[in-house]
């Protein structure tokens, strides 16, 4: 992998679209499906309309109080839509903790 596509999908990790990708370094229209394909390939597309998170090295940052939990079944209900598989409130702002 080249460096520069190394930096493509480090930008999309960090939220930016593939559209927003394409503008920011200057890159031709059509590449938007072959930095798709990039990302694709290297397993980290996000799915259509789905929800960024606020994720840390702890875990994951509540939405609604803004603590930060272990990204489990202990703390979150599990969310088969979300990014990573759990809702985006922790169970105690969800009234069952």
């Amino acid at each position: 992998m080249s460096k520069a596509e190394q930096i493509y999908i480090d930008n999309y990790k960090a939220g930016l679209s593939v559209e927003k990708i394409v503008a920011k370094y200057g890159c031709p229209p059509g590449y938007i499906k072959k930095i798709r394909n990039l990302v694709r390939e290297a397993g980290v597309l996000r799915s259509r309309g789905a929800k960024r998170t606020t994720t840390f090295e702890d875990g994951r940052k509540c939405s609604k109080c803004g603590e930060v939990f272990p990204i489990t079944a202990q703390y979150f209900y599990r969310d088969k839509h979300e990014v990573e598989g759990y809702k985006n409130k922790c169970k105690k702002c969800c009234g069952t903790m």
